[in-house]
């Protein structure tokens, strides 16, 4: 498809706040590959060939996460800026993709710094990256084509998404998926409320 670029390597400037002259650190992985989509970014219509999509710090900041458009999370150190892992998402078959998506997304869990959610086009993974193990894949229950946004409740047990073209928020119990051993990952929906 016409969209389809390659991409270069990641980088992220660590900027320390009252100091303007330079960023504190840069940190960059060598993760390279093709996009799977073309960004939307109305706003700034340059973005569409930006590397990373999203980028966020663990719950006590010694983790940097950078989502990529070519399916793989970078997770950093942040006190070195050493990698501490790439996360590789599930490839998604080609009939899944849409050919445009506003952003893809990622958001770690307020209580635990090692559970990280993250976009793949449609669906979030759930992560432990302590164990570097992927342990749910949520779904929504419409056929929505990619999502937004992400967001966990305080107590982290919930995880909220939002979905393009949906007026929905789903909200997946993601403590009780982890605590449940019967749950099929594959089909994990979001909770009524």
């Amino acid at each position: 498809p016409g969209y389809v670029q390659n991409q270069t390597q990641q980088a992220v400037d660590i900027w320390q706040m009252g100091h303007s002259s330079a960023p504190l650190r840069t940190v960059a992985s060598n993760a390279t590959g093709t996009a799977r989509t073309a960004l939307i970014d109305i706003v700034h219509p340059t973005n569409a060939t930006a590397i990373l999509n999203a980028v966020g710090w663990s719950n006590d900041g010694s983790l940097l996460a950078a989502h990529t458009n070519f399916g793989t999370v970078t997770i950093w150190q942040a006190a070195t800026g050493a990698i501490k892992e790439t996360l590789s998402l599930p490839q998604r078959p080609t009939k899944d993709h849409p050919l445009y998506v506003l952003n893809e997304c990622l958001a770690w869990s307020p209580l635990r710094a090692n559970l990280l959610a993250v976009s793949n086009i449609d669906l979030v993974t759930i992560w432990d990256v302590q164990q570097q193990k992927q342990l749910l894949t949520l779904k929504s229950t419409d056929p929505v084509p990619s999502l937004t946004g992400l967001a966990w409740s305080s107590n982290g047990s919930y995880l909220a998404g939002s979905y393009t073209g949906s007026p929905r928020i789903y909200v997946w119990n993601v403590q009780k998926l982890l605590a449940s051993s019967a749950i099929d990952p594959q089909t994990a929906q979001p909770q009524e409320l």
